[in-house]
């Protein structure tokens, strides 16, 4: 099942340096507004979110992210088309660049 670690700012700040440093055109970070995520960690079942990476039409880097159930399955829903079902799958945050707060990693 998924697991995370929390790490020491340093870190985070030495692998986002790497990254930007290697990728200098690429999209950086993609910010969500919290009540979002909060939405998607509500979905029933829901025990952990997957993210993927993806490309929009616009051919832009963007993340696409899932709610995951206790056996690894993703919970999708139940149409192609509808943002509106109980569960859903999200992307549209904010890119950076162009949206690059200061202060940020």
């Amino acid at each position: 099942m998924a697991k995370g670690n929390k790490i020491p700012k340093k870190t985070a700040i030495d692998w986002v340096k790497k990254y930007k440093s290697k990728y200098p055109n690429s999209t950086h970070s993609i910010s969500y507004d919290a009540s979002i995520i909060q939405d998607l960690l509500n979905i029933p079942g829901c025990v952990t979110v997957r993210i993927h990476f993806a490309e929009n039409d616009d051919k832009k880097n963007c993340l696409v992210l899932v709610a995951v159930d206790k056996d690894g399955n993703a919970i999708l829903p139940p149409s192609d088309t509808s943002v509106t079902d109980s569960a859903f799958i999200m992307d549209d945050g904010s890119p950076c660049p162009p949206n690059c707060p200061p202060g940020d990693l």
